[in-house]
């Protein structure tokens, strides 16, 4: 498994009347895959995602003590530049492959933790 997601859920309720539905998690809402040239780093990407979200990036505790290194990682390539993603779908592209993402729907914080290696990975 190359990332490990906690809390998270796709959650849906109907609205109104008739077949109207909206998404009560701001993470599955979808979003064109476009980065402005000064994002660099993950945590500059995640905080743009994020920004239409009740969402934000925390390296406090107890989010892991490596999460700022996390948040400072160069963005990894190749991006699924005009792509439309979910928003989790959009933080899982710029999340190199040695982190985690950790999500706590209760408080909405996101933190990267390193990820564990699995036995038989590549």
């Amino acid at each position: 498994m190359r990332y490990v997601w906690v809390l998270i859920g796709l959650t849906v309720c109907g609205v109104g009347s008739g077949s109207a539905w909206a998404i009560t998690d701001p993470l599955n809402a979808q979003v064109r895959f476009a980065l402005p040239d000064s994002v660099r780093t993950v945590g500059q990407a995640y905080t743009y995602f994020l920004a239409p979200s009740a969402y934000h990036i925390t390296t406090l505790p107890p989010a892991s003590p490596q999460a700022s290194r996390g948040f400072r990682t160069a963005l990894p390539f190749p991006l699924p530049v005009q792509e439309v993603l979910t928003i989790k779908k959009a933080l899982l592209a710029v999340t190199p492959r040695s982190w985690s993402v950790v999500i706590d729907q209760e408080h909405h914080l996101i933190s990267l933790t390193p990820a564990q290696s699995h036995e038989g990975e590549d």
